[in-house]
């Protein structure tokens, strides 16, 4: 009863009856649960810098400036941070320099996103409805029309 070997073969005994008997998690419940917390987390300290990108998007504003950490993009982020926002705070404060989702790549590719989603919604609007009209003014870019034909016939 003192040996090493039967104290841990006690231990993993009571361990075992302890999730069976759902009194605790088991260990993949526990990881999933931790999973999906981590994944939570990591969309709180998206929104304010999402939000942040749609706004200036829908108030005609430049996001960014002559440097990469200037321009109206970082000075929202700076006023929200002023304003109370502890989600957007503790995450710029405490995260990695490369982890900070604030880069110009990370903010093309969030508008890439918002844009697709936009389409997305707009082309199920148009092919639920009878009928349709489509204006636009001196445009010269023909990757709008290109993916109109992708989505509403289904080719490459």
């Amino acid at each position: 009863m003192q040996s090493e070997w039967h104290r841990d073969s006690v231990s993993q005994s009571t361990d075992f009856l302890k999730i069976m008997s759902n009194k605790e998690k088991s260990v993949i419940d526990q990881l999933n649960t931790a999973q999906h917390s981590q994944i939570e987390q990591n969309r709180k300290k998206l929104v304010p810098i999402l939000s942040s990108i749609i706004f200036c998007a829908t108030h005609d504003l430049a996001i960014r400036g002559k440097l990469s950490c200037s321009g109206n993009f970082h000075d929202l982020l700076k006023f929200r941070v002023e304003s109370g926002d502890s989600v957007l705070s503790e995450h710029l404060s405490t995260c990695h320099s490369k982890a900070k989702y604030t880069s110009h790549r990370i903010q093309n590719e969030l508008i890439l996103l918002c844009g697709n989603v936009l389409c997305e919604q707009n082309f199920r609007e148009v092919n639920s409805s009878l009928s349709f009209s489509l204006l636009a003014d001196k445009t010269s870019d023909i990757a709008i029309l290109t993916s109109v034909k992708k989505i509403r016939f289904g080719y490459e």
